[in-house]
């Protein structure tokens, strides 16, 4: 009797999917970015908006709720209408690290949101100050051996890439670091300029000026291959050591239970926005790659993240402060 009530229920609820996506979008969307405005987060979520909206025949209306490392806004999605009308931008930690790191999340993001796709990279770059003694990565871990516990890194928070990139390289290198926190990059950029911190892997944008002015120096990238935004900057895998990636992206997202008729078509609008040459060069201005993946590229993106760094923090025995 049960399996006879679910075959007869399976295409009442198919005709419901496909109703809920011949009516989408009935009414404006909201996109949820879990960060403050002014970041690379908030410019790729508005550049994607304007474009999208065009696409969609309706508003896409950004709207930042930030704070608890963004698991405010993330947890707003998550429990919203499923109907494609609420949107999450999600960036890296709250996709992959978050879960390790924050003891009070009130979402998983695995069985709460719906991938929609990965919609860009960010290339980060290990900056050093110009007076360093070190011309690339072979002579930084040179220099930190002769200099044990000399050299310092700066990061923006816990388990952040600025933290776990360097976590990786004192791994894979064999030395050790100290860190010094900051509350944001600028500063940390800054303070690698005067040479009162000895690097820190800062996300490709806002380094060009310092780079150019000659108060600090790229060592690499950390990354597969060499970002088209610093085309001069050789890879650390170039240098010796292979394994040394460090890529934070932003996905789009919904909640767990939108119709996949939905899903799919956002998934189509969204890389097709990603495609248009204005919007990958406003994205590149604030060092964002996009890339517009299907939603399996982009869960299993997540699942080699969190393997990757949930060991990572777990060895390390990092926790959020």
């Amino acid at each position: 009797m049960m399996d006879r009530r679910r075959l007869l229920a399976a295409p009442i609820a198919l005709a419901s999917a496909g109703a809920a996506a011949q009516g989408f979008p009935n009414r404006p969307i909201r996109f949820v970015v879990p960060w403050a405005a002014g970041g690379a987060p908030d410019i790729t979520a508005r550049t994607l908006a304007s474009h999208l909206a065009d696409r969609l025949g309706q508003a896409v209306v950004v709207e930042n709720r930030s704070g608890a490392s963004g698991n405010i806004g993330m947890d707003f999605v998550a429990k919203a209408a499923p109907d494609g009308h609420t949107l999450a931008l999600v960036t890296w930690n709250n996709a992959v690290t978050g879960r390790f790191l924050e003891a009070n999340l009130t979402y998983a993001f695995d069985t709460d949101f719906a991938l929609i796709t990965v919609l860009a990279e960010l290339h980060n770059i290990l900056l050093v100050p110009a007076s360093l003694a070190a011309r690339d990565v072979g002579g930084l871990i040179a220099l930190a051996k002769a200099r044990p516990g000399g050299l310092n890194y700066a990061t923006t928070a816990i388990g952040s890439v600025s933290h776990l990139g360097i976590e990786l390289l004192m791994r894979l290198a064999g030395i050790r670091l100290e860190q010094v926190q900051y509350r944001g990059a600028q500063q940390a950029q800054t303070d690698v300029a005067r040479g009162d911190v000895s690097m820190f892997l800062s996300q490709e944008a806002g380094t060009k000026a310092l780079i150019e002015a000659g108060q600090t120096r790229a060592l690499a990238v950390a990354s597969p291959a060499r970002s088209p935004s610093s085309p001069n900057v050789p890879t650390f895998a170039e240098q010796g050591l292979p394994g040394l990636e460090a890529m934070s992206f932003f996905s789009l997202a919904a909640p767990a239970a939108t119709p996949q008729p939905v899903l799919d078509r956002l998934q189509r609008e969204a890389a097709a926005v990603l495609a248009l040459p204005e919007v990958r060069e406003r994205l590149e201005g604030v060092g964002a790659v996009p890339v517009g993946s299907t939603p399996a590229e982009g869960r299993a993106r997540v699942a080699r993240e969190v393997a990757r760094w949930g060991g990572i923090i777990r060895e390390a025995g990092i926790h959020a402060s």
